[in-house]
């Protein structure tokens, strides 16, 4: 719980919600399931994790919140994620995952057993969203981060790591202190995380007034760059010359932006890119100006 609870924190401060979600892979065979008893195969299913921070949360309220959350949800861990995107009627619930691998293996336990010796181990998971990351237990923390190359850059990620330590120490540092008080640039500087995630904080709804001017795109770039926008940020139209986080996008619509320009246009974007260049006239050229080298 206490790592989950850092995901959800460093997710709120990057997106400048307190109200959060990710996914968790959970497994077992539930006895509300006819046969799961004589069910050949791991029986494993991915299943939303909601948190809500607000400014006087404490890391204590939180893991509390966590904790109490699961414990309700535990008799229906084995409705499928598809079930469960039908019954609310969301097309998507989350775009991160965060898994705590509760299966060590060691090989020396099973070394040497009538003659036959396991002399290596490995293994590999594939998740189809943006991040996905894996927390294995051991004498220290062992964190493996899988990411899409479309939505993150090597160096993102590296941040995106220190950042979720420097969440850990913090948290765990001060349980009963209010989580919106902590320091969570503290040690890395104002890096690129913090310039983005003050740039989104707070921008949740459409903001633009009725007077303001729309410019309409031109070009067949600019059209699905634009209906792109629209389309994550649930708005009718979007002009050429309006920033994506200025209409109320954040970073996890940004994710979504970002794959859904790379499928549209067989483009290889990348998160900075729509940082750097937010608003549709400024992706398309920069489109425009990668494709043509």
């Amino acid at each position: 719980m206490v790592l989950q609870g850092a995901w959800a924190l460093l997710l709120s401060s990057l997106c400048g919600h307190g109200d959060v979600a990710f996914g968790t892979t959970v497994s077992g065979r539930p006895a509300e399931v006819l046969g799961a008893e004589s069910m050949v195969g791991l029986l494993i299913n991915t299943v939303p994790v909601r948190a809500t921070i607000g400014a006087a949360t404490t890391t204590a309220e939180l893991l509390g919140q966590l904790q109490g959350r699961h414990n309700d949800t535990l008799e229906h861990q084995h409705l499928a994620l598809s079930d469960i995107h039908r019954i609310t009627g969301q097309e998507r619930l989350f775009d991160t995952v965060f898994v705590y691998e509760n299966y060590p293996t060691d090989t020396r336990a099973a070394a040497d057993i009538n003659g036959l010796a396991i002399t290596g181990f490995s293994s590999r998971d594939y998740y189809h969203y943006p991040i996905a990351v894996q927390a294995g237990p051991g004498r220290e923390l062992e964190l493996r981060v899988q990411y899409d190359t479309d939505v993150f850059d090597a160096e993102s990620i590296k941040q995106l790591i220190e950042r979720f330590k420097q969440v850990l120490v913090a948290m765990t540092a001060h349980p009963g202190r209010q989580l919106s008080s902590l320091d969570l640039l503290n040690g890395i500087g104002r890096d690129r995380w913090s310039e983005w995630s003050n740039r989104v904080e707070g921008q949740t709804v459409d903001t633009r007034d009725a007077n303001s001017t729309y410019c309409r795109p031109t070009t067949l770039n600019e059209q699905i760059l634009s209906s792109i926008f629209a389309h994550v940020l649930g708005v009718d139209r979007v002009g050429v010359d309006e920033s994506f986080f200025d209409l109320g996008g954040n970073s996890l619509g940004a994710m979504r932006v970002v794959a859904a320009i790379n499928t549209a246009l067989n483009a290889n974007l990348t998160m900075l890119a729509l940082f750097d260049a937010p608003t549709v006239r400024n992706l398309a050229q920069q489109l425009e100006s990668t494709s043509a080298r």
